[in-house]
């Protein structure tokens, strides 16, 4: 069982319709680039969506986004070229890492997994593992840690921080592990997916995942 019982929302922006800014103009701690980010009755009141970490992965522009609600602490993994965006609210693990989130995206022309998860504030680089095509390969994550100006933005008492992983292609998500190491490169820990539903014989799953609004 996660322990943090993060509700996932997978949002089709470009579908919805709803626009976004510029992403030339986006920078960490200012406003995301999607303005999908609204605060529902059930979760206010909200502080205003902060980015706390921005970089490019091959093509692909991430940026991680915060802010508080009623609901807790409230985390997202924003697609902007993508119009996509996956997360939720909840309490933050206490864990050194906890992988969350598992988002296959098998039917665009560029497909990709993504995985992602908490990570505590004394975490420097996260390193995932996972089997593709028979092989076993490994590659750095995206760490982002909300420090200092961040907290008070987010109306956060304890630094937090989030690990962001993407692959091209299919990858099971029961093949999927990470492990957390310090500034140094002591290992403070590890983490692997939950069961979850994988690649189907055509190199992706049969159906969507389902939708589930938080």
């Amino acid at each position: 069982m996660r322990r943090w019982p993060l509700t996932v929302l997978v949002v089709a922006i470009g579908v919805l319709g709803l626009a976004w800014v510029s992403d030339a103009a986006t920078r960490v701690g200012g406003s995301p680039s999607m303005r999908f980010h609204r605060c529902s009755a059930a979760a206010r009141p909200c502080s205003p969506p902060v980015v706390i970490g921005r970089a490019w992965r091959g093509s692909r522009l991430v940026e991680i986004v915060a802010h508080s609600s009623a609901k807790g602490l409230c985390l997202w993994v924003d697609r902007p070229r993508r119009g996509v965006s996956s997360g939720g609210c909840g309490q933050p693990s206490s864990r050194t890492i906890d992988l969350t989130a598992y988002r296959p995206d098998y039917w665009s022309k560029r497909s990709y997994t993504e995985v992602w998860g908490v990570v505590g504030p004394q975490v420097d680089s996260v390193r995932f593992s996972w089997t593709q095509a028979g092989q076993r390969r490994s590659k750095e994550a995206f760490v982002a840690v909300a420090r200092g100006n961040l907290l008070r933005k987010t109306k956060q008492r304890r630094p937090f921080g989030v690990a962001v992983f993407d692959q091209a292609g299919c990858v099971g998500p029961r093949t999927v592990s990470a492990a957390a190491f310090d500034r140094h490169g002591e290992r403070l820990g590890a983490d692997r997916l939950a069961s979850l539903p994988g690649c189907g014989k055509g190199g992706g799953p049969p159906e969507p995942p389902p939708q589930t609004g938080s």
